[in-house]
């Protein structure tokens, strides 16, 4: 059987922090699939998850209200809602409105 490297962690104080999970979460899925753990239960695959993590980004998950058999799903889902930011829509109408791109 090959063996195949867990993709690199995320670093949860990234300024990019958005589109580096969209990689990582990317790069999880085809490392499950190729290491052949899709199939695999969800203990399995959230540990494979959070074994990816560094311990700072272990210390993030760990204030997450999720419950101790929580699926792949729900710790994916917690994982990328933590990650991605939260727009706001006025102030992006207003750059959209002004054409003022710069001020982001």
């Amino acid at each position: 059987m090959e063996t195949f490297k867990l993709p690199k962690a995320v670093d949860f104080s990234s300024t990019h922090l958005s589109e580096d999970w969209k990689i990582f979460e990317q790069q999880l899925k085809n490392y499950l699939i190729a290491s052949e753990k899709a199939e695999k239960g969800d203990v399995v695959k959230v540990a494979i998850l959070l074994s990816a993590l560094e311990a700072e980004d272990l210390k993030v998950y760990n204030t997450f209200k999720l419950p101790e058999t929580a699926t792949f799903i729900q710790v994916l889902t917690a994982v990328k809602e933590y990650c991605t930011p939260i727009e706001n829509r006025i102030y992006n109408r207003y750059i959209f409105m002004t054409g003022d791109c710069d001020a982001r």
